[in-house]
């Protein structure tokens, strides 16, 4: 069967909302690194988790980590995208997202993730993240 040939400068907005995911418990399946470009130049590298989540036949990618922030006396919750920044040793660096996300699930480097189980959280904008408190 042949596919429609679609007109693109014809299409209209549709009348249907997008079907959000809700918070629940994912399963870590793996992850995938990925270089980040803006005008043909690479701005940095994310890492995005390949997750079950259970209203979802195929797999998502969660790329960011809710977490409380402490600074002084005062707490933030924050959403931070999972970039991969590495420190002088070549090693994910302390104190970053990426960093805390790994601490906060137990595991020593991203293929230890493989397998977990964890909570996730609606960010700001509508999207899921991994929810690290």
């Amino acid at each position: 069967m042949e596919q429609a040939k679609i007109e693109f400068g014809k299409l209209k907005v549709g009348n249907k909302e997008a079907i959000r995911l809700k918070a629940e418990k994912v399963k870590i399946l793996g992850f995938k690194v990925t270089d980040v470009k803006k005008n043909d130049k690479i701005v940095g590298t994310k890492v995005a988790l390949i997750c079950q989540h259970p209203s979802r036949d195929e797999s998502i990618e969660i790329s960011s980590v809710t977490f409380i922030s402490r600074t002084g006396k005062d707490k933030k919750v924050k959403t931070i995208g999972l970039w991969l920044s590495l420190d002088e040793d070549g090693e994910i660096q302390k104190g970053s997202a990426l960093a805390v996300c790994l601490n906060y699930l137990k595991a020593n480097d991203l293929e230890g993730l493989t397998g977990k189980e964890t909570d996730t959280e609606i960010d700001e904008g509508g999207y899921l993240s991994i929810k690290a408190y």
